[in-house]
């Protein structure tokens, strides 16, 4: 809950009552029907389908690497039950200069907007 989520909810409420009327007017089930009119998916079920498709291929993977940085996590001096989202980003930078033996900050030098443009533009 935001400061401002009292104010956006009735707002929030309102432009998906409406998306919903112009669905209607235009013929359609739901407003994600109109949109995905004129985009590459043939139908929302297909869209549905191929997200479960995802997550069925990709949430194994994420549980084990959830599981491995809590490992590296509680090896190194992390003492909670479960790491916290905030917990994780900093525990996989900490496992990346583990494993890669350098921190993210020395490639900034590398990475810089100009030599990144010049790179890009100069294939």
């Amino acid at each position: 809950v935001t400061r401002a989520g009292e104010v956006n909810a009735p707002l929030i409420r309102q432009i998906l009552q409406i998306k919903q009327e112009q669905a209607s007017i235009l013929g359609f089930g739901s407003y994600a029907e109109v949109s995905i009119e004129r985009k590459m998916a043939p139908s929302v079920e297909a869209v549905y389908d191929l997200t479960e498709m995802l997550l069925a291929k990709a949430f194994p993977a994420a549980q084990k690497e959830l599981q491995q940085l809590t490992e590296f996590a509680t090896a190194n001096g992390f003492d909670g039950a479960a790491l916290a989202l905030w917990d994780v980003s900093f525990w996989s930078e900490r496992l990346s200069e583990h494993t890669f033996g350098f921190e993210q900050e020395e490639l900034r030098p590398y990475f810089a907007l100009d030599n990144v443009l010049d790179g890009l533009f100069g294939l």
